[in-house]
């Protein structure tokens, strides 16, 4: 009689080992989003509307095929990466947000959906003829340091393309700003010296006349001369010569009417420094301030026009809840909606869209539109009214906290820059709940379902596990922290610049302390009266403070009171780990490390395994995990392809199973039994054969077994060191087929362990 041997059930196995080293399956670690993206610019396919690329702030290029409904992840071969990305501050894009320089412009050949032209900022073009299997750059005589902001193909011509260059990140304009032209496809390129250029001058718009395409409308800045001088050139000989419109002040965006090509809308910077809404009736020799709103003073920071002439625009936050709208009108600024989801209530820094480059509707079909966004990529199928998410398989999250329910390790939180998701499935998949940005989130450990999630704009509470919340806290800073006593979870703090203390479940909050940046709270989970705050303890649930130590505490043990773990608080600090084992009398250093000039880029995040404290973990911005399983006496880096900027660790090491949190990567997971390809209905090529569906499985699996002759069949479950764990079958059976469910339990009738089992048949 024939044998079959089945792998048929992966969740876990504790492959726990006493020795110093952590051993990594490096197939095993996975990451299933949560699915975001930081999106600076996007590209439909003129040829076919269901092709799109997107440019990510610093985490590189996607394309999907299918009108966004899934995402495939472009190469990164030979695009700029950051040569030492620690050697830039936090406000400029380095290791905060990724790899990669951002990708501000993308433009795909009219004809050709795989041939795709995208612009690096400061690091020029970048080409693919194969849909972003592969790029070169595009041309050497371009500057190598060119900020390409702009990529306007010539939709009569595609070998005449320009482009707008010298907005750099931080606002400034390179020298070696201007624009930049091709005739003959990208095979040479020349600066347009009739237009300004060099000295911090930057292209801001690119525009052809609709009824003209000889007639083009270029807007310009100037970054180092005073009062705004510079604003629209035109020519209307495809740019033999050009002509001053206007110098009164620069406009980043200019959109022409294709039934009148004497009426333009225009985004202009005010000598004021105020960002308005404007409209010539006369070519854009003159210029009038829209008062079509209530409020025609307040920002519009961008401007997008489709091939209909809808007009769109991002009006920007506003006091008191700092609210920002993307408006719509489709009647040439008569009436005005505001496109459904696209506005939110988050900071001035990740508030924005930025229609220009991220924006885009279909030509034949301008109700289908696509806006890319801080949250990733919204699609509208009817014209801005209603709008879908559709971020499968963007990986680009940016992700604080991570938090595990304390009864249920299927369920988990993660919390970031772009929102707050949950994942009922051990991080297979993830549910949105909040787009708010994020730092902190916990769930309260008597009643998990109760969660509190903090951030830029307050906080909020949910009895639900997140279907439902309200905030609590309303606040202008960033929420950094939050604890919950374990003993008695109606007491609970979180940490702004300073500390409050609410012991009503966050119905009321008092202010319990101030004057310590240090981001975290440590409580001792021995004495949950005792707190630390950086160098400050308090042994009575905050009521009153003690500077106590020249160290900044980062956890205490979990067992034993007296043991503290710490870092050093100079200004070029987080450098060590140093412990104490008198309660923080005396400190001995026991790991050393630092790859970065200020504090926060060296030592971010120390964990200790609960379950066996000798297991101690840091992370560090770029250089992945450090961990020691000796105490502290030896460290070794935790293997595997995990993002670098570990920003949280949750590790369960006697399961053998890490969760990571990262800084532009989503959440990293480790689980020895994840597997990555495999078959829901295993299949034998013989009439006698056995299927198992669903595989992995949760609660129960279906065998289906065909038998050729009449006969004794056995199935029998086994775990991976040969016991036998049930019988499943073991009887006569006649020629035919059959099905039978297997519940998970073994002979008992107990749930078997997660892990890894064979079925054998015979």
């Amino acid at each position: 009689m024939k044998k079959f041997i089945f792998l048929i059930c992966g969740i876990l196995i504790g492959l726990f080992t006493q020795s110093q080293t952590i051993l990594i399956d490096e197939t095993k670690w996975f990451r299933k989003g949560p699915n975001c993206a930081y999106v600076i610019s996007l590209g439909m396919a003129p040829s076919n509307p269901d092709v799109i690329y997107i440019g990510t702030f610093s985490g590189g290029v996607y394309k999907t095929i299918d009108g966004g409904e899934t995402w495939i992840y472009c190469s990164t071969e030979i695009l700029p990466q950051y040569e030492d990305s620690l050697n830039n501050s936090p406000t400029l894009p380095c290791w905060w947000y990724s790899d990669y320089y951002p990708v501000y412009d993308v433009a795909v050949h009219p004809q050709d959906e795989n041939h795709l032209w995208i612009g690096i900022q400061e690091r020029g073009l970048f080409e693919s003829t194969n849909g972003g299997l592969s790029w070169q750059k595009a041309n050497e005589t371009l500057p190598d340091t060119l900020a390409v902001n702009l990529i306007e193909i010539n939709q009569q011509n595609t070998d005449d393309i320009m482009l707008g260059t010298g907005k750099s990140f931080s606002g400034t304009c390179p020298s070696n700003g201007g624009m930049y032209r091709t005739f003959n496809g990208g095979v040479t390129w020349n600066l347009d010296e009739g237009l300004p250029n060099g000295n911090s001058y930057g292209i801001t718009d690119i525009k052809r006349d609709p009824g003209d395409n000889e007639h083009i409308i270029i807007g310009i800045s100037s970054a180092g001369e005073p009062g705004f001088p510079w604003g629209i050139k035109e020519s209307y000989d495809n740019g033999n010569t050009w002509q001053t419109i206007t110098d009164v002040f620069p406009f980043s965006e200019i959109s022409i009417d294709p039934q009148n090509s004497l009426f333009w809308w225009g985004v202009g910077l005010t000598a004021w420094g105020d960002w308005w809404l404007f409209t010539s009736d006369d070519g854009g020799q003159n210029w009038n301030l829209y008062e079509g709103f209530e409020d025609p003073y307040r920002w519009v920071m961008s401007m997008y026009a489709d091939a209909d002439f809808n007009i769109y625009i991002e009006r920007d936050p506003d006091e008191p809840d700092y609210t920002f709208s993307i408006l719509k009108s489709p009647d040439n600024g008569i009436s005005w909606f505001e496109v459904d989801k696209l506005s939110n209530k988050v900071s001035y820094l990740y508030g924005t869209i930025r229609l220009k480059n991220r924006c885009e509707a279909e030509a034949s079909n301008t109700d289908n539109v696509y806006f890319g966004t801080y949250w990733g990529v919204f699609h509208s199928e009817d014209g801005g009214i209603t709008t879908q998410i559709q971020n499968t398989n963007l990986m680009n999250s940016y992700i604080h906290d991570i938090e595990i329910h304390p009864k249920n390790s299927d369920i988990m939180y993660a919390a970031g820059n772009q929102g707050l998701w949950k994942s009922i499935n051990g991080g297979l998949n993830w549910e949105y709940i909040s787009q708010d940005h994020l730092t902190v989130v916990k769930c309260d450990p008597e009643h998990p379902d109760t969660i509190y999630f903090g951030g830029r704009r307050g906080l909020w509470r949910s009895f639900d596990g997140g279907q439902t919340y309200q905030k609590i806290v309303d606040t202008l800073g960033t929420i950094s922290d939050i604890a919950i006593n374990p003993e008695e979870t109606n007491i609970l703090y979180y940490k702004l610049g300073s500390v409050c203390k609410s012991t009503d479940y966050g119905d009321t909050w008092e202010l319990i302390f101030s004057g310590t940046s240090y981001r975290e709270i440590v409580m001792d989970p021995n004495h949950p009266d005792t707190l630390y705050l950086g160098e400050y303890r308090s042994t009575d649930g905050g009521d009153t403070w003690e500077n106590c130590f020249d160290k900044l505490i980062m956890a205490v043990h979990p067992q034993n009171a007296n043991i503290i773990y710490a870092t050093n608080a100079t200004y070029l600090g987080n450098t060590t780990v140093e412990v104490s084992y008198d309660w923080g009398e005396s400190f001995q250093i026991l790991a050393e490390y630092q790859n970065g000039p200020l504090p926060d880029y060296n030592i971010y995040c120390f964990r200790i395994y609960k379950e066996n404290p000798d297991y101690l973990f840091y992370s560090t911005r770029n250089n992945k995990i450090f961990y020691s399983s000796d105490a502290g006496s030896n460290w070794q880096q935790l293997d595997g392809k995990y993002n670098t900027r570990v920003t949280d660790i949750i590790p369960f090491v006697n399961e053998n199973k890490y969760y990571l949190a990262t800084h532009g990567d989503g959440v990293w997971i480790y689980d020895t039994t994840y597997i990555t390809e495999i078959d829901d209905n295993l299949d034998i090529k013989d009439d006698d054969y056995l299927k198992v569906s669903p595989n992995p499985f949760k609660n129960e699996t279906k065998f289906t077994f065909n038998i050729k002759k009449s006969g004794i069949v056995n199935i029998s479950i086994y775990n991976l060191q040969g016991r036998l764990i049930k019988t499943i079958v073991n009887e006569n059976k006649t020629k035919g087929e059959y099905e039978i469910i297997w519940d998970g339990k073994d002979s008992c009738e107990n749930d078997v362990n997660n892990g890894l089992y064979l079925v054998v048949r015979s």
